[in-house]
């Protein structure tokens, strides 16, 4: 019987280890325009270089890794693709992954800790300017007042 438990205890700790790390979603800025989830498929990606269309960087992503328990399921770049699609995002940019000795003796693991961020275009995806508002009409001219008439010219009698 505690055979059995801790068989069951082991396979649920190897499982665990293999799972795939949860994205660290932190908003550092609000979007420009409400945001809907949308297909992993349409999130543009870019590889440490920003997006030349007009945009904002509203969030960082983050997950974590490392090379005693790596999983094939820890691509960074599917995991932040999905996650900004899920959130509403046009493009993530990938950042450097940092790499951190971890202090085991007899070892060469690192933890990896792959970064990117949650992008938002600020124009509309047509091409096209965003909208913007209306000049406000010129201030009118003050209505003329009347000039006081004259007095007629006295003679000189």
């Amino acid at each position: 019987m505690v055979l059995r438990r801790l068989v069951a205890l082991l396979l649920a700790l190897s499982a665990a280890a293999c799972a795939t790390p949860p994205v660290a979603f932190w908003q550092v800025k609000d979007s420009p325009r409400p945001l809907t989830p949308r297909a992993a498929k349409d999130v543009e990606v870019f590889d440490g270089l920003q997006p030349e269309k007009p945009h904002v960087e509203i969030a960082t992503l983050r997950v974590e890794d490392d090379t005693l328990r790596l999983s094939p399921d820890v691509n960074p770049v599917v995991l932040f693709r999905n996650e900004a699609a899920r959130r509403g995002c046009d493009a993530v940019v990938m950042k450097p992954t940092r790499v951190t000795p971890l202090l085991r003796v007899f070892s060469d693991a690192v933890r990896l800790e792959h970064r990117g961020a949650c992008i938002v275009y600020t124009a509309p995806s047509d091409g096209t300017a965003p909208p913007s508002d209306p000049a406000p009409p010129p201030a009118a001219a003050p209505p003329a007042t009347a000039a006081p008439a004259a007095a007629p010219p006295r003679s000189s009698s």
